[in-house]
């Protein structure tokens, strides 16, 4: 994560409950970069399970999550990625 960003994007990665320490990391990165106020997730429809699992402990930091509702590709269509 670069030092000093206002947003993340997550896109397709759930962090499972398998998953604790990828969770740790990305919440303490979180912490140190301080400045990092929205966190987008991509993972699928609007409530997706994994999505509504991982927006818990990131609002929990007073930060914006935002559940995008989109599968990653249709996210990313939104830049043109995947345009031949």
């Amino acid at each position: 994560m670069v030092r000093g960003t206002s947003e993340l994007t997550l896109i397709g990665y759930s962090c499972p409950p398998s998953d604790e320490m990828a969770k740790a990391w990305l919440l303490d990165m979180l912490a140190l970069n301080g400045q990092c106020n929205r966190v987008e997730i991509v993972l699928g429809p609007k409530g997706f399970p994994d999505a509504v699992r991982l927006k818990a402990p990131l609002e929990s930091e007073k930060r914006e999550v935002i559940d995008t509702g989109l599968y990653a590709e249709d996210f990313l269509s939104r830049f043109g990625a995947g345009k031949g």
